[in-house]
């Protein structure tokens, strides 16, 4: 999916929420949500859920973000919309994240899971989703890998469709190419070796920056 410039607004009708000097680090508790303009990315995976939803209303999707503050508008445009979405980062406790995983799995209302990408590679076993979405690319291909990898684990029954979102005109086109060279890499290394996919050189920012 390509993101164009332009914003899609969304009608906040919920109060505005402002920083009260709490310690509260979510995103809606330090901006005017009545302010709040919904991305073209963010209204992208709407159309994306609605349509899984329609065709099959058990399906369940998860959704992978390098950035917790957008999984953080995520979560709040979703809420807005209806739909039952959870949480999952890396900074929580690991009881927190059993919790978290166990009504994923086994609420059947509970239609969105959304996680940071390094949660994403903590071996969590997450075969009730059919979706996988991933919000930004990152430059390693292994991590996207193994996100996706999460919902392909024993007891899968059914297939598992991913849709990457990518913004065009953007430095995130270069991250994919970047990720295309390093999977070169990798499949004509001797052995197969990982440290290229792994590893971003002073090389790979030069290319990231480059016209």
């Amino acid at each position: 999916e390509d993101d164009g410039p332009a914003a899609a607004a969304v009608a906040a009708a919920a109060p505005e929420v402002r920083s009260t000097g709490s310690k509260s680090r979510n995103i809606m508790h330090r901006i005017k949500t009545a302010e709040f303009k919904s991305s073209t990315k963010i209204e992208a995976l709407m159309q994306e859920v609605a349509r899984m939803t329609a065709a099959d209303p058990a399906s369940k999707a998860l959704v992978f973000s390098q950035f917790t503050t957008f999984l953080e508008l995520i979560e709040w445009r979703m809420k807005r919309e209806g739909i039952s979405c959870a949480k999952l980062l890396g900074s929580m406790p690991v009881a927190s994240k059993s919790n978290i995983i166990i009504s994923f799995q086994a609420d059947p209302t509970l239609k969105v899971l959304l996680i940071s990408l390094k949660a994403g590679g903590e071996g969590l076993n997450l075969q009730a989703a059919d979706h996988i979405f991933l919000m930004d690319p990152w430059w390693n291909p292994a991590a996207e890998l193994q996100a996706i990898q999460r919902a392909h684990r024993i007891g899968q029954t059914r297939p598992v469709r991913a849709t990457r979102f990518v913004a065009k005109g953007t430095i995130e086109e270069k991250i994919v190419e970047l990720q295309q060279k390093k999977q070169t890499v990798f499949d004509c290394s001797v052995g197969n070796s990982n440290q290229a996919l792994q590893r971003l050189t002073s090389d790979d920012i030069k290319f990231l920056f480059s016209q």
